[in-house]
This record gives structure tokens, C-alpha cells and sequence, in this order.
């Protein structure tokens, strides 16, 4: 009952199905600590790579609107993104 509530409270709150939910929940429950040593970080964020310059290491960054920016900036701006759809 109490998985229940709270799959459906957290997806009334996100806007994510609830099955992505409960995939979510029963795999962090099954792989535990075990789950953010393998991934080498918490099992819910996405990396992004990005390159700052092209003499240092890429950088992992977790937001993925900077990358969007990045892109779009490389790609020579808004109409550059557009045309290369």
C-alpha cells in the first residue's frame, strides 16, 4: 500500500509515468550502495560530456542545459541548430 502511494505521489509530482517510477525504485533497491560504486556516481543523474578547450579533459556535467547552450553555441547559434536537423 505504502509503494503504492508512494508511486503515485511522486508521479501526481514529476509528470513521469509511474512505471519509470517503480523501475527506478526497484533498481536502486536492489543494487543499494553497490549501485553508486559501479556508476561512479548516483545512480539518477545523466552525465554530459563537454569539451571547455581543446588542450583540457572533458568535463561531466549534469546539466543539460548548459550542454544545449554549448551546442548551440558551436553550432553557430539558433539557425545553425535548425539547419543541421
Amino acid at each position: 500500500m505504502a509503494a503504492a502511494s508512494f508511486t503515485a505521489d511522486t508521479a501526481a509530482k514529476t509528470g513521469k509515468p509511474e512505471r519509470t517510477i517503480q523501475r527506478d525504485a526497484t533498481r536502486a533497491k536492489a543494487l543499494g550502495p553497490d549501485l553508486d560504486r559501479v556508476s561512479r556516481r548516483r545512480w539518477n543523474e545523466r552525465p554530459v560530456r563537454v569539451w571547455k578547450d581543446s588542450h583540457k579533459k572533458a568535463t561531466t556535467m549534469v546539466a543539460l542545459a548548459r550542454c544545449a547552450i554549448v551546442t548551440t553555441m558551436a553550432l553557430g547559434g539558433e539557425g545553425a541548430l535548425r539547419a543541421n536537423l
